[in-house]
């Protein structure tokens, strides 16, 4: 019978030969799932029998890692913000850079009285954001909405596993919701034709290409936004926003049109400009 540290050479050995970035990390992480134990246990019981069942589910998810099927789409779940989401084909796979947008709006919203006030999760895809930030400010009203049916039904259920109350809506845009809103956040599709067919396997082959794409340049979604924003959000309202990081210059130019919003930018953990705030003056 073959034993675990066996099983993780091979698993190795097979998924670097597949070319899967980080090929021991990856086996370690799907081994572990498999096994329902943790990952230091690959290497404490390294010389425990590894049962036939185990073995064949194993393989499986080998094979489908192998593929480039991202690994949070085959575990189903993620970890962000220190809580789960549930995740699938349906939605984007929230990443490590949008938990600094949600620390910036969480730094904010502590400093204001939020009873009775609005957030919106605009695009909400899985819903990290705005179940996130219900999770730390309860008293407040948080509406999620999508233009994709299913992803809004995975919303849904996160925000069900997360024992947190929100209001859903399916719609594009502002169309979703009738009303103004104190605040609203966005990761929205930012991503130009172009940029998107050089993206790894990982996203332009699994996770679906609306959370991506908005058009040829990648500020169709901003050029719509700056439209209809100062209708929707309530003086003095706030909106954040997620954005590729050489759109700064191409972003100020969008909404200093209207000369009516104070714009900030921030950066990620790389140094890049990533998120901005807009303030409604």
């Amino acid at each position: 019978m073959i034993t675990l540290q066996e099983v993780l050479k091979k698993s190795t050995d097979y998924l670097a030969q597949k070319e899967v970035p980080n090929a021991r990390r990856q086996a370690e992480e799907i081994i572990s799932y498999c096994l329902k134990r943790p990952r230091i246990d690959l290497y404490i019981y390294f010389d425990q029998p590894i049962q036939e069942e185990e073995l064949l589910k194993i393989r499986k998810n080998l094979s489908r890692r192998a593929k480039r099927e991202p690994l949070q789409y085959i575990e189903g779940e993620v970890e962000f913000y220190s809580a789960k989401f549930k995740v699938g084909p349906s939605v984007l796979i929230p990443r490590q850079e949008t938990e600094l947008l949600v620390d910036q709006i969480a730094s904010i919203l502590k400093q204001e009285p939020l009873e009775g006030k609005i957030l919106w999760d605009l695009g909400t895809g899985s819903g990290c954001i705005g179940i996130s930030l219900k999770k730390m400010f309860p008293e407040l009203r948080v509406i999620l909405s999508d233009l994709s049916e299913k992803a809004l039904q995975q919303a849904k259920e996160n925000a069900v596993f997360n024992d947190v109350e929100v209001e859903c809506y399916l719609g594009d845009l502002f169309e979703a919701f009738e009303g103004q809103v104190d605040y609203l956040v966005s990761n929205p599709p930012y991503v130009s034709e172009a940029e998107y067919q050089e993206l790894e396997p990982e996203v332009n082959c699994y996770e679906p290409k609306m959370s991506f794409v908005p058009g040829p340049t990648g500020l169709e979604i901003y050029e719509r936004l700056e439209k209809d924003l100062i209708k929707i959000l309530k003086k003095p309202g706030k909106a954040w926003f997620e954005i590729g990081s050489q759109q700064k210059e191409a972003l100020q130019k969008i909404f200093e049109q209207s000369k009516n919003f104070k714009i900030q930018f921030e950066k990620d953990y790389a140094g890049h400009n990533r998120f901005f705030l807009l303030e409604l003056e």
